[in-house]
């Protein structure tokens, strides 16, 4: 009897010893994966021109730019997939992943959402992203409105992205919200109705070391007072501004001079903020001009992790 339960005992011991080597083993040979992160926020790729400031006149008599009644702008994504490479030579794209998420661009100016992850092997290349967009409206001074998406502006595809996945990251999409949403007179019956288009300006920016990363914040006022204007905030990596900014963000008057720049790593910035801003819409986008009201240079990451800046400008 004895003898039977030590058999026993020592079979259960074997069993679970292979089993476990086992999937050691399975562990061992298996391809490593890295886990990215699909941000998204409300951030541009362009900063406003600078606008005249020789002849104060023509500021002064600028009406009030119709995007800065905008409350929301909510977009419907439907579906997201990418397109990777292998050491084997693959080039193929990930099965679509079927989203129903409803994004606001307008509250993606003072924060950033977690949207989805996907894990990709070791090694792999990501050469390429795309999303569909569904449907959008636009609520502006409390009444909501359907916003048109032209056919061909539906499907977003983002190509040579080539980023080699070493490690966990993060990718940042960027839906600049102040040159993605036109209006235009609907008719010609002379009543003054509009009617509001849709054609997303999709920017990305990949994040990595993301243990060293600090988030860069805070508040705007004028006169002391919350702005009622809308605003463009800048940011510069270093103490020289180029003319490719780290950040653009415009700023609605909904959000009161609160701003969310991302997260960087330690160091230098230069931040500018423009008011009195134009906004000239064209057959190809949208240009936006203004008047550079503030600039400085500050540090970041040096006493704590997250900078929270306040920003005061005079008029």
């Amino acid at each position: 009897m004895k003898r039977s339960f030590l058999l026993m005992i020592l079979t259960l011991v074997f069993v679970t010893f292979v089993v476990s080597s086992c999937n050691q083993l399975t562990q061992l040979f298996e391809p490593r994966k890295h886990e990215v992160t699909v941000l998204l926020n409300a951030f541009s790729e362009s900063q406003p021109n600078l606008a005249n400031t020789d002849n104060p006149e023509p500021l002064a008599q600028r009406t009030k730019p119709w995007v800065s009644d905008i409350e929301s702008l909510k977009v419907k994504v439907s579906k997201f997939s990418y397109k990777y490479s292998t050491d084997l030579g693959e080039n193929k794209w990930a099965t679509p992943t079927t989203l129903d998420v409803v994004v606001d661009l307008v509250k993606l100016t003072t924060e950033e959402q977690e949207w989805l992850k996907f894990e990709v092997p070791d090694g792999a290349v990501i050469l390429g992203i795309a999303l569909e967009i569904e449907e959008a409206t636009v609520t502006i001074n409390e009444l909501e409105y359907p916003v048109t998406i032209p056919g061909d502006k539906k499907i977003i595809r983002i190509p040579n992205m080539n980023w080699k996945i070493g490690e966990d990251l993060i990718l940042e999409l960027r839906f600049d919200l102040s040159r993605s949403i036109f209006r235009r007179v609907k008719g010609n019956d002379g009543r003054g109705e509009y009617e509001y288009i849709l054609i997303p300006n999709l920017g990305w920016r990949w994040r990595s070391d993301l243990k060293n990363l600090w988030a860069i914040l805070g508040t705007i006022t004028i006169n002391n007072q919350k702005p009622q204007e809308p605003l463009y905030v800048v940011l510069f990596e270093g103490e020289t501004p180029t003319s490719t900014p780290l950040v653009a963000q415009f700023l609605p008057v909904r959000k009161e001079g609160q701003f969310y720049l991302g997260k960087h790593k330690k160091g230098k910035y230069t931040i500018i903020v423009y008011d009195d801003l134009d906004f000239e819409y064209t057959e190809t986008g949208v240009k936006v001009s203004g008047r550079k009201a503030y600039q400085d240079t500050f540090e970041h990451g040096a006493t704590s992790a997250t900078t929270n800046l306040r920003i005061e400008i005079n008029k």
